[in-house]
């Protein structure tokens, strides 16, 4: 590392310390700006963290991990905020790699509270590795565990935005994560937690991801008979737009 970048990463640790988190993600990103290391971008994302911005926190998460898919810390931080957006089998998958990499503490709680979880969802999980990974020389302790506590009120108000989408799911984006995302939006319909438009928007905003053409191939009839139902819900021109897009025959419905 620079002299300027390590200086810069310095200065943002000693605004982390203090709970000036803002502040600390302006040196972190003047630091990246200098020089772009994992342990940099592990630090920010601990910050987006904090201050709840999930997705943020993932797309530095991901980007940590292009730079050395062995950082467990950016494993673990990434696992925090899928949890958070409700991909909690997505989080299983890379808490599964940080325990091989770097066990502890707060990485098998949060393990056993998901596979809990789970279970009692009787979730079936298909773990898939993605690329070869490096060794790397990097430390591993740059801060310590911070998990953010938050009510289900809040989860529900720090919803991903649309627009960045394509940056966050394009790694993650699997037919089984479109799978659960449809039963979560079932479950709100059903019990009118969410808007009929915004399920109608996210829905279509899915489809426009360079993956998902590929994957709706792979879609079941659970998946499809979700989609029935949440269209059940949707405005006619909204329907008739996913039931195309997401290979929906109306004869399904019988």
């Amino acid at each position: 590392m620079s002299t300027e970048a390590m200086r810069l990463k310095e200065e943002g640790n000693i605004c982390f310390r203090e709970k000036r988190y803002h502040k600390a993600i302006d040196f972190y990103t003047q630091s990246l700006q200098v020089e772009l290391l994992a342990a940099v971008l592990g630090n920010r994302a601990q910050c987006y963290l904090n201050l709840e911005r999930w997705s943020e926190a993932i797309m530095d998460c991901n980007k940590a991990l292009e730079l050395d898919p062995k950082f467990g810390k950016a494993l673990y931080r990434r696992a925090q905020a899928l949890k958070k957006i409700g991909l909690k089998s997505s989080a299983v998958e890379d808490l599964d790699r940080c325990l091989q990499i770097a066990p502890n503490t707060a990485v098998k709680t949060m393990m056993e509270e998901l596979l809990e979880q789970r279970n009692a969802d009787v979730v079936q999980i298909s773990c898939v590795e993605k690329g070869d990974e490096v060794r790397s020389d990097s430390e591993f302790v740059e801060i310590g565990f911070d998990v953010p506590q938050t009510s289900k009120k809040d989860d529900q108000q720090s919803a991903i935005p649309i627009h960045v989408y394509n940056t966050v799911f394009g790694e993650l984006l699997e037919a089984d994560v479109i799978g659960r995302l449809l039963q979560g939006f079932v479950s709100l319909l059903e019990t009118k937690g969410i808007e009929p438009k915004e399920v109608s928007t996210c829905l279509l905003s899915l489809s426009d991801l360079p993956r998902f053409q590929l994957l709706s191939m792979f879609f079941g009839d659970e998946e499809k008979k979700d989609l029935i139902v949440i269209c059940g819900f949707l405005q006619h021109s909204d329907s008739v737009t996913i039931r195309e897009r997401y290979r929906v025959e109306e004869t399904s419905e019988e």
